[in-house]
C-alpha cells in the first residue's frame, strides 16, 4: 500500500520538498494509515508534518476519546497537533444547516486557518466510489460522477488509489492502532447504507467492482477535462457585451453549450441546478425569460441570451406636469416631443394623473390604429427587451391606463384639432436609470 500512496503523490505532484503538510486525522483507520505513511516517509519526501483534529461534540465521551487518541499519537511521535471542539448539532440548527454540511464547513475552515502548504485528507478509493453511488442515487451530472479529485487547491488525497479494505490490511500488517466511530455501523445514515448494502450488492455481480468503478471515474474525469476545454473556448467565442450570442452556440454539442451557460452563470456568482440549466438552454430556441436564482433572470431575444438582476430594478419614478395651450404646442411640436416624455389632451383627463410600472391586464387602445392591445403584446411588438419592460412608465388617469411614456398614447386622450390644452409630463427616476 505504501508504494501505491507514494506513486499517487508523485503522479499528481501533490508534494514538494519543503512543504508543511497538515494531515486531517480523525483517529479512524484511514486517517491513521495516512498519517503513518506520511510520518514514515517525511524525510524522503522532504516535508514537515503537522496534524489537525476536529471534535464535533456528536458522540459524547466517544468523541472526546477520539481526540485524546489522536493527541497521544502526536505526542508519541513528536508531531504538532491542532484541535478544535464544536457542538455541531446545536450550531448547525442555529445556522439552519444540515449537521453533516455544517460540520464539513467548520472542519475545512479550521484546516484552512492553519499555516501550511498542503492539507492531506484520508479519502480512499472506496470513499470515492461511494460518493459516486450516493450522487448517482440523488441525481448528478457526468461531472458529479468524477467523484473526489486527487488535488483541489491546497487539499491533497494520497490514499485515493487504495481501497478501505487495503487500508485495514495495512493497519493490521503494520500494527497501526485506530479508533472506530460507533455510528459507522448505523445504516440509517445514507453513507453507511451505500457502504454496507449497495457496494456489497455490486461486488456480488463483480468482485472487482471498486476497481471497475474507479476506472470509470477516471475516464469520465478525463472526458470532462476535454469538454471543459471546449466549453471554455466556446464561451470566449460566444460572450459579448450583450451576453451569449445565440449564433455561436446553435449547432454546437448540447452538453458543451450547457457548460458554457453554467460558466456564464458562474461569472455572476450563480450555480445552476439541472432544472434551471435546462430552462436556460431552452432559451436558445425562443425569445423568453426564465429564473436563474438569486434575483437574476435569463433573458433571450433573437440574438442573445443574457442575465439581468431584476431584484435591483424596482420601479420608482417622479414626474412634473405642465399645461400649455394647443396653439403654443403647434408652434413648436418638435421641441415639446423631444423634451417631454408624455403628451396628451388635458381636457380629456378625468382624474388625477399618476405614473407606475406595468401591471397584469394593462391595455391601450392605440391612437390611429383602431385596435386595443395588452401592454405585454404591444411591448413585444415594439421589441422592448424583456428586462427593460418593468422600467417603462405607464401613465394613468385614475385607474385608467392612458399611455406608455415614450411610446404611445391612448386614443381617449390623444391630441387632435379640437384640443384646447395640452398636458406635458417629464418623468424622472425611471427604474434602471
Amino acid at each position: 500500500m505504501e508504494q501505491h500512496v507514494l506513486e499517487t503523490i508523485q503522479r499528481h505532484r501533490m508534494l514538494h520538498p519543503g512543504d508543511t503538510v497538515l494531515a486531517a486525522v480523525s483517529g479512524g483507520a484511514d486517517s491513521m494509515a495516512l498519517v503513518s505513511v506520511l510520518y514514515k516517509y517525511r524525510e524522503k519526501l522532504g516535508i514537515r508534518l503537522i496534524c489537525a483534529h476536529v471534535e464535533h461534540g456528536l458522540r459524547g465521551d466517544e468523541s472526546v476519546r477520539d481526540m485524546e487518541f489522536v493527541r497521544a499519537w502526536c505526542n508519541a511521535h513528536g508531531v504538532q497537533l491542532y484541535t478544535l471542539s464544536i457542538r455541531a448539532a446545536e450550531e448547525a440548527a442555529a445556522q439552519k444547516m444540515g449537521v453533516e454540511e455544517y460540520a464539513r464547513m467548520r472542519r475545512y475552515a479550521f484546516f484552512e486557518s492553519i499555516a501550511c502548504d498542503k492539507i492531506a485528507t484520508a479519502h480512499t478509493k472506496s470513499d470515492n466510489v461511494e460518493t459516486m453511488l450516493f450522487r448517482l442515487a440523488r441525481g448528478t451530472s457526468p461531472h458529479g460522477l468524477c467523484g473526489i479529485p486527487p488535488v483541489r487547491g491546497k487539499i491533497i488525497r494520497p490514499l485515493l488509489d487504495v481501497s478501505g479494505q487495503e487500508v485495514r490490511a495495512y493497519c493490521a500488517q503494520e500494527g497501526i492502532r485506530f479508533v472506530t466511530d460507533s455510528t459507522n455501523e448505523d445504516n440509517a445514515y445514507s453513507r453507511n447504507y451505500v457502504r454496507h448494502v449497495l457496494v456489497p450488492a455490486f461486488e456480488k455481480l463483480n468482485p472487482a467492482f471498486l476497481s471497475a468503478a474507479a476506472s470509470l471515474q477516471g475516464d469520465v474525469a478525463l472526458s470532462e477535462q476535454a469538454l471543459d476545454g471546449q466549453a471554455q473556448a466556446l464561451f470566449q467565442k460566444a460572450l459579448g457585451q450583450n451576453g451569449l450570442e445565440k449564433a455561436q452556440l446553435l449547432g454546437e454539442n448540447a452538453y458543451v453549450v450547457k457548460k458554457v451557460i453554467s460558466r456564464y452563470a458562474a461569472s455572476f456568482g450563480l450555480r445552476l441546478n439541472r432544472e434551471k440549466l435546462e430552462a436556460a438552454y431552452a432559451l436558445l430556441f425562443k425569445n423568453a425569460r426564465t429564473a436563474a436564482g438569486g434575483g437574476y433572470m435569463f433573458v433571450a431575444n433573437k440574438a442573445y441570451i443574457h442575465l439581468t438582476n431584476f431584484s435591483e430594478r424596482p420601479f420608482a419614478a417622479e414626474f412634473e406636469q405642465n399645461v400649455i395651450t394647443y396653439e403654443e404646442f403647434v408652434k413648436n411640436v418638435a421641441f415639446y416631443q423631444k423634451e417631454f416624455d408624455f403628451l396628451c389632451d388635458y381636457d380629456k383627463i378625468k382624474s388625477a394623473v399618476s405614473v407606475r410600472g406595468r401591471m397584469p391586464g394593462d391595455r391601450l387602445t392605440l391612437n390611429g390604429r383602431n385596435c386595443t392591445k395588452s401592454l405585454k403584446k404591444y411591448m413585444n411588438e415594439l421589441q422592448i427587451p424583456v428586462e427593460k419592460r418593468a422600467s417603462v412608465p405607464v401613465v394613468c388617469d385614475g385607474c385608467r391606463v392612458i399611455g406608455l411614456a415614450g411610446y404611445a398614447v391612448d386614443v381617449c386622450v390623444a391630441i387632435c384639432e379640437s384640443t384646447k390644452k395640452v398636458l406635458l409630463l417629464k418623468i424622472r427616476g425611471r427604474s434602471g436609470q
